[in-house]
Protein backbone atom coordinates (compact mmCIF):
# COMPACT_ATOMS: atom_id res chain seq x y z
CA UNK A 1 0.00 0.00 0.00
CA UNK A 2 3.06 2.38 0.94
CA UNK A 3 5.07 1.28 -2.19
CA UNK A 4 1.67 2.27 -4.00
CA UNK A 5 0.96 5.39 -2.77
CA UNK A 6 4.55 6.77 -3.52
CA UNK A 7 4.33 5.40 -6.93
CA UNK A 8 1.25 7.59 -7.45
CA UNK A 9 3.12 10.23 -6.06
CA UNK A 10 6.12 10.47 -7.83
CA UNK A 11 4.46 9.82 -10.96
CA UNK A 12 2.19 13.04 -10.07
CA UNK A 13 5.65 15.36 -9.88
CA UNK A 14 6.84 13.36 -12.92
CA UNK A 15 3.73 14.18 -15.07
CA UNK A 16 4.20 18.13 -13.08
CA UNK A 17 7.82 18.19 -14.35
CA UNK A 18 7.04 17.62 -17.65
CA UNK A 19 5.16 20.76 -18.11
CA UNK A 20 7.11 23.69 -19.76
CA UNK A 21 6.56 26.83 -18.52
CA UNK A 22 7.11 30.04 -20.10
CA UNK A 23 7.54 33.72 -18.56
CA UNK A 24 6.09 35.79 -21.13
CA UNK A 25 2.67 34.85 -23.77
CA UNK A 26 4.76 35.07 -27.22
CA UNK A 27 7.00 32.78 -25.69
CA UNK A 28 4.60 30.34 -25.45
CA UNK A 29 2.58 31.47 -28.61
CA UNK A 30 6.02 31.06 -30.78
CA UNK A 31 6.73 27.34 -28.80
CA UNK A 32 2.89 26.34 -29.59
CA UNK A 33 2.82 27.63 -33.72
CA UNK A 34 6.28 25.62 -34.29
CA UNK A 35 5.10 22.38 -35.47
CA UNK A 36 8.51 20.23 -34.26
CA UNK A 37 6.41 20.48 -30.58
CA UNK A 38 3.53 18.83 -31.83
CA UNK A 39 0.73 21.69 -30.91
CA UNK A 40 0.65 22.56 -34.64
CA UNK A 41 -0.47 20.60 -37.48
CA UNK A 42 -0.68 21.87 -41.36
CA UNK A 43 -2.16 20.01 -44.72
CA UNK A 44 -2.61 21.49 -47.85
CA UNK A 45 -5.42 20.10 -49.50
CA UNK A 46 -7.51 21.47 -53.04
CA UNK A 47 -5.27 24.71 -52.87
CA UNK A 48 -6.21 25.26 -49.28
CA UNK A 49 -3.92 25.49 -46.63
CA UNK A 50 -5.25 23.81 -42.91
CA UNK A 51 -3.58 24.69 -39.89
CA UNK A 52 -4.81 23.20 -36.16
CA UNK A 53 -3.44 24.98 -33.39
CA UNK A 54 -3.72 23.58 -29.85
CA UNK A 55 -4.83 26.42 -27.26
CA UNK A 56 -3.21 25.99 -23.75
CA UNK A 57 -5.48 27.34 -21.37
CA UNK A 58 -2.79 29.54 -19.40
CA UNK A 59 -2.89 31.68 -23.02
CA UNK A 60 -6.55 32.71 -22.91
CA UNK A 61 -6.45 32.79 -18.75
CA UNK A 62 -3.38 35.67 -19.37
CA UNK A 63 -5.51 37.07 -22.46
CA UNK A 64 -8.54 37.85 -19.70
CA UNK A 65 -6.70 38.66 -16.62
CA UNK A 66 -3.05 39.86 -18.21
CA UNK A 67 0.29 38.96 -16.50
CA UNK A 68 -0.13 40.73 -13.21
CA UNK A 69 -3.37 39.76 -11.77
CA UNK A 70 -5.13 40.28 -8.65
CA UNK A 71 -4.69 37.50 -6.40
CA UNK A 72 -6.41 34.65 -6.26
CA UNK A 73 -7.95 35.37 -10.02
CA UNK A 74 -4.85 32.68 -11.70
CA UNK A 75 -6.89 29.83 -10.43
CA UNK A 76 -10.12 30.56 -10.86
CA UNK A 77 -9.98 31.58 -13.89
CA UNK A 78 -8.04 28.68 -15.01
CA UNK A 79 -10.75 26.78 -13.32
CA UNK A 80 -13.33 28.05 -16.00
CA UNK A 81 -11.08 27.03 -19.33
CA UNK A 82 -9.25 24.16 -18.06
CA UNK A 83 -13.06 22.37 -18.47
CA UNK A 84 -12.36 22.52 -22.01
CA UNK A 85 -9.62 21.77 -25.03
CA UNK A 86 -9.41 24.86 -27.30
CA UNK A 87 -7.77 24.34 -31.23
CA UNK A 88 -7.52 27.15 -33.63
CA UNK A 89 -8.23 25.65 -36.83
CA UNK A 90 -7.03 28.34 -39.67
CA UNK A 91 -7.76 27.95 -43.61
CA UNK A 92 -6.24 29.80 -46.27
CA UNK A 93 -6.85 29.80 -49.88
CA UNK A 94 -4.38 31.91 -51.95
CA UNK A 95 -3.01 33.20 -48.73
CA UNK A 96 -6.79 34.88 -48.40
CA UNK A 97 -9.63 34.15 -46.10
CA UNK A 98 -11.79 31.35 -47.63
CA UNK A 99 -14.53 34.18 -48.38
CA UNK A 100 -12.01 36.34 -50.10
CA UNK A 101 -11.82 33.94 -53.17
CA UNK A 102 -15.58 33.60 -53.18
CA UNK A 103 -16.40 37.19 -52.84
CA UNK A 104 -17.57 36.91 -57.33
CA UNK A 105 -19.99 33.88 -56.39
CA UNK A 106 -22.75 35.25 -54.65
CA UNK A 107 -24.80 31.89 -53.81
CA UNK A 108 -21.54 30.24 -52.84
CA UNK A 109 -20.18 32.88 -50.60
CA UNK A 110 -23.37 33.09 -48.45
CA UNK A 111 -23.49 29.46 -48.75
CA UNK A 112 -20.29 29.39 -47.20
CA UNK A 113 -20.75 32.41 -44.70
CA UNK A 114 -23.69 30.85 -43.01
CA UNK A 115 -21.81 27.81 -42.57
CA UNK A 116 -18.63 29.50 -41.09
CA UNK A 117 -21.09 31.13 -38.59
CA UNK A 118 -23.49 28.55 -37.88
CA UNK A 119 -22.82 24.88 -39.27
CA UNK A 120 -18.94 24.53 -38.14
CA UNK A 121 -20.80 21.95 -35.33
CA UNK A 122 -21.87 20.03 -37.88
CA UNK A 123 -18.74 19.68 -40.56
CA UNK A 124 -15.74 19.68 -37.92
CA UNK A 125 -15.70 16.30 -35.77
CA UNK A 126 -13.10 14.87 -32.85
CA UNK A 127 -12.88 11.09 -32.36
CA UNK A 128 -11.16 9.23 -29.92
CA UNK A 129 -8.97 5.95 -30.96
CA UNK A 130 -11.96 3.70 -30.92
CA UNK A 131 -13.86 6.07 -32.86
CA UNK A 132 -16.07 7.72 -30.10
CA UNK A 133 -17.09 11.00 -30.77
CA UNK A 134 -16.44 14.21 -28.67
CA UNK A 135 -19.92 16.38 -28.91
CA UNK A 136 -18.73 20.21 -29.48
CA UNK A 137 -19.59 22.49 -26.96
CA UNK A 138 -18.86 25.72 -28.57
CA UNK A 139 -17.08 27.65 -31.55
CA UNK A 140 -16.62 31.08 -32.41
CA UNK A 141 -16.47 32.37 -35.80
CA UNK A 142 -15.42 36.18 -36.07
CA UNK A 143 -15.61 37.95 -39.61
CA UNK A 144 -12.56 39.84 -40.54
CA UNK A 145 -13.70 41.13 -43.07
CA UNK A 146 -10.71 40.55 -45.83
CA UNK A 147 -8.07 41.87 -43.10
CA UNK A 148 -6.89 38.47 -42.54
CA UNK A 149 -4.72 36.02 -44.48
CA UNK A 150 -6.72 33.20 -43.01
CA UNK A 151 -10.41 32.20 -42.19
CA UNK A 152 -9.56 31.30 -38.18
CA UNK A 153 -12.37 28.85 -36.05
CA UNK A 154 -11.96 28.49 -32.04
CA UNK A 155 -13.16 25.25 -31.24
CA UNK A 156 -13.83 24.03 -27.96
CA UNK A 157 -14.55 20.42 -26.69
CA UNK A 158 -15.10 19.03 -23.05
CA UNK A 159 -11.65 17.99 -21.62
CA UNK A 160 -13.17 14.52 -20.35
CA UNK A 161 -10.82 13.04 -18.35
CA UNK A 162 -11.64 9.48 -19.72
CA UNK A 163 -10.57 10.66 -23.36
CA UNK A 164 -7.66 12.64 -21.87
CA UNK A 165 -5.50 9.37 -21.40
CA UNK A 166 -6.55 8.23 -24.95
CA UNK A 167 -3.17 8.03 -26.80
CA UNK A 168 -4.79 10.12 -29.58
CA UNK A 169 -7.48 11.90 -31.26
CA UNK A 170 -8.28 12.17 -35.10
CA UNK A 171 -10.01 15.94 -35.62
CA UNK A 172 -11.82 16.07 -38.91
CA UNK A 173 -13.23 19.12 -41.17
CA UNK A 174 -15.46 17.60 -44.26
CA UNK A 175 -15.35 19.28 -47.08
CA UNK A 176 -16.26 22.90 -47.38
CA UNK A 177 -17.34 22.54 -51.21
CA UNK A 178 -13.76 23.37 -52.21
CA UNK A 179 -12.75 19.93 -53.09
CA UNK A 180 -10.48 19.15 -50.84
CA UNK A 181 -12.34 15.97 -49.38
CA UNK A 182 -12.09 15.11 -45.50
CA UNK A 183 -8.83 17.10 -43.59
CA UNK A 184 -8.27 14.43 -40.98
CA UNK A 185 -5.21 15.70 -38.14
CA UNK A 186 -4.61 13.27 -35.66
CA UNK A 187 -3.35 14.55 -32.25
CA UNK A 188 -0.36 13.49 -30.07
CA UNK A 189 -3.19 13.68 -26.42
CA UNK A 190 0.09 13.22 -24.49
CA UNK A 191 0.73 16.66 -24.92
CA UNK A 192 -2.34 17.96 -24.31
CA UNK A 193 -1.71 16.22 -20.71
CA UNK A 194 1.68 17.97 -20.41
CA UNK A 195 0.44 21.25 -22.24
CA UNK A 196 2.55 24.08 -21.54
CA UNK A 197 2.16 27.02 -18.58
CA UNK A 198 2.49 30.70 -18.25
CA UNK A 199 4.88 32.15 -14.76
CA UNK A 200 2.92 35.07 -13.54
CA UNK A 201 4.11 37.35 -11.41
Amino acid sequence: MIKSSLFLCLLSVLLVSCNKTFDKPQEMAEFIADPDNGYCYTKKAGGVDYTLQYRPTDLLVEQEIGQNPKPGTIEQTRKKYEKYLYFNLSMAMNKKELLNNLAADKERFGQMLSELSFGMDQKIHLYTATKDTIAMSDFSYPRMFGISDATTILVAYPRDEKYMNEKYMDFTIEDLGLYTGEIKFRIDMSKLRTEPQLRFK
